[in-house]
């Protein structure tokens, strides 16, 4: 019996020790957790800060660039600081004021993909030469057309040899 008494003392120890330790585990990590949101909060006011510096930055030197007062920068709220959403913004508190006489400013369109390029007769730059043979057989069948052809260029009068490239 003095066997089991001893036994029984050990394993509360244990358990005591085990429930102390993970009470001072969880405490550790409270500690951290509470560290890392003091961390991550001074992090996001950082953040405000510093975009909030920039943009002001910005808009200082859009101003300038526009020709306006930077000291009036501080009343600009908009979320664009491109030199035309400045400008438009100036015109509307009456900061700015267009010229009667002056024309506004034509904007600029956006570029498109392929623009294709008007020739002269509507013939593309390399297109079929040809021989006066078939320059000859075109006159007979449409003497005006054989004249267009004669007059761009696209007869190889003195070479037989020549074809579409």
């Amino acid at each position: 019996m003095e066997v089991d008494l001893l036994d029984d003392d050990e394993d509360q120890e244990d358990t005591q020790e085990q429930q102390s330790n993970a009470s001072a585990a969880e405490k550790r990590l409270d500690r951290e957790k509470a560290k890392l949101k003091k961390e991550l909060e001074e992090l996001r006011t950082w953040k405000q800060e510093r975009e909030a510096a920039d943009k002001a930055r910005t808009v200082k030197e859009v101003f300038t660039e526009v020709g306006l007062n930077q000291k009036w920068a501080d009343f600009y709220r908009g979320e664009e600081t491109t030199p035309e959403a400045v400008k438009a913004w100036a015109v509307a508190n009456e900061f700015l004021q267009i010229a009667e006489d002056a024309e506004p400013e034509p904007v600029a369109a956006a570029p498109t993909g392929y623009t294709p390029t008007v020739i002269q007769g509507g013939e593309p730059p390399a297109g079929k030469m040809y021989t006066r043979k078939e320059m000859e057989d075109i006159a007979r069948v449409n003497p005006q057309r054989a004249r267009a052809l004669a007059d761009s260029g696209k007869v190889a009068w003195n070479n037989p040899q020549v074809s579409e490239r």
